[in-house]
């Protein structure tokens, strides 16, 4: 049975927190965990803890620039302590998400270059084997693809020794002739975000791919007090059975939620997530 794991950021809106407040993160982690609901995490390396520079990924639902002037700030191995010192399963990082608004910026490269560098030094640190990337920026029409992917490479190279997969995301792409599918491909390690390859048409596409696909995520939305399971107009049961039983897809399950917990019930938050559970074992 494929491990299932879940994002961390959206949860803290359940205790009518801010995204951001790492230590409602944490308390709300624990509290799954204590459910049996998810077998481990996603950990969200969030821009609004870096204390030098404010989010550059655009976000239509929060001011990130004034949440990151309210944020708490956390060094790297301040954030490690913490999750360590909860034993909480970290099964895969997620990067900040500046990485490739940065590297896509001439004048940004560099600190795009650190981005990656911090979330695998954090993945390190909390023993995940995956760390998931948005390595280009995908509101620009002309990105140098071959470049970014060099300077990853490189830097993957130089943590070898830490055995964390560097896995890039199929983020949208509006560059001309170039889909999600066709630059992603180019990578050793791949996250399936199943939302995109559906909006894409490329899902099939990605069965080639497999054997480098360490991490997919799927969807669930918040809404009225009730889950909803499905992405681009898929459901889950379909898009499961696609993944799992056709491609014989044995890697991580990422629940990635969406929408607002404040209204939900604490019963029916725990029972949409531990659905994916029981459909993944049918």
């Amino acid at each position: 049975m494929n491990a299932l794991s879940i994002n961390t950021a959206p949860l803290t809106s359940y205790l009518k927190k801010k995204y951001y407040d790492l230590e409602a993160t944490v308390y709300i982690m624990r509290m799954l965990l204590a459910e049996g609901a998810v077998d481990g995490f996603e950990f969200k390396l969030l821009a609004e803890w870096d204390s030098r520079h404010h989010p550059l990924a655009k976000d239509t639902k929060f001011d990130r620039e004034l949440a990151w002037e309210n944020s708490e700030k956390y060094r790297i191995d301040e954030i490690a302590s913490i999750l360590n010192g909860h034993r909480l399963p970290i099964l895969s990082v997620h990067a900040n998400q500046d990485v490739g608004v940065c590297l896509c910026s001439p004048g940004l490269k560099k600190r795009g270059e650190e981005l990656i560098r911090q979330a695998l030094q954090l993945a390190g640190k909390v023993g995940s084997g995956i760390c998931v990337f948005h390595v280009w920026d995908p509101w620009l029409n002309e990105i140098d693809f071959g470049a970014i992917r060099e300077a990853f490479r490189s830097i993957l190279a130089e943590y070898a020794e830490l055995d964390v997969k560097g896995s890039v995301e199929n983020i949208p792409v509006y560059v001309p002739g170039v889909s999600p599918y066709t630059v992603v491909k180019e990578y050793s390690w791949i996250t399936l975000d199943t939302k995109w390859a559906l909006k894409y048409h490329e899902l099939a596409s990605y069965k080639k791919l497999k054997s480098r696909i360490v991490d997919v995520h799927i969807h669930g939305r918040a809404e009225d007090s009730r889950w909803l399971l499905s992405a681009a107009h898929h459901p889950l049961s379909e898009i499961l059975h696609t993944v799992e039983k056709d491609w014989r897809y044995q890697g991580l399950f990422t629940f990635d939620t969406e929408g607002s917990f404040e209204d939900m019930k604490w019963k029916d938050l725990v029972s949409g997530i531990t659905t994916l559970k029981r459909l993944s074992a049918a």
